[in-house]
């Protein structure tokens, strides 16, 4: 009986003495943008950025438009980004975006998610041809318009 139980003993030792604990390794998500939510707005408005890998506190993220104008970040979660789109990201020549993440370490760009709205204040309509016509017929594919941008919202 003695030697019945020395061998469980034994057993149980070797047995739990080999266990060997696995450590915790942190799931690494990736940084990703699903959807912008309004993809059209005007500077200065505040969009919804869906996507994986951000963090929650919204001063450890980063978003800037069209590469090197930066946003204000409202609100963040690990799904989701709220800010303030630039008031000078319009600058640019091109009217699809180019957005820059950084968050966690990581950094991503994505193209062609948002399009800035804009309103083109005319100041002067000329012609040389075509007599006084109250509409102007300005053909070609290229056509250059002298006047300034200007932001408006509708309500």
């Amino acid at each position: 009986m003695k030697n019945i139980l020395l061998l469980l003993n034994a057993a149980f030792f070797l047995l739990h003495s080999s266990c060997k604990k696995n450590p915790i390794v942190p799931i690494q998500v990736p940084l990703t943008v699903t959807s912008i939510s309004p993809s059209h707005v005007f500077p200065e408005e505040e969009v919804t950025i869906t996507g994986t890998g951000f963090n929650p506190d919204p001063t450890k993220n980063e978003v800037f438009f069209m590469i090197d104008y930066p946003a204000v970040i409202t609100a963040a979660s690990d799904t989701t980004l709220k800010v303030i789109t630039p008031p000078r990201a319009i600058l640019g020549l091109q009217s699809a975006s180019t957005i820059r993440i950084k968050a966690n370490g990581k950094e991503l760009e994505a193209t062609a998610i948002v399009t800035f709205k804009w309103d083109l204040l005319i100041t002067k309509v000329s012609h040389s041809f075509g007599g006084n016509s109250s509409n102007i017929n300005i053909p070609g594919d290229s056509v250059i318009i002298t006047g300034r941008l200007v932001r408006t919202k509708i309500l």
